[in-house]
């Protein structure tokens, strides 16, 4: 009698552990499908010349220097 159920038992658990290798393979859906994430691209950065022109408008630089600073960013030594 105990051969009888150890057997049944272990019968039970090899049709358990064939059912989960079985679904083992399957793919499973995910229950929402997101975009993927991307990152808002980076703000432009303003230019030498946006930044030499608000320090000149702001009184933080003389008109000498805008004018040294401008021609040395365009390319020009005085």
């Amino acid at each position: 009698m105990a051969l009888g159920i150890g057997l049944a038992a272990s019968v039970v658990v090899l049709v358990i552990w064939l059912i989960l290798r079985a679904l083992e393979g399957t793919p499973r859906s995910a229950p929402y499908a997101y975009p993927p994430y991307v990152p808002p691209p980076a703000p432009a950065g303003r230019t030498a010349f946006e930044i030499l022109d608000d320090r000149y408008a702001r009184g933080e630089i003389t008109r000498d220097e805008y004018l040294r600073m401008r021609a040395d960013l365009e390319g020009r030594r005085t």
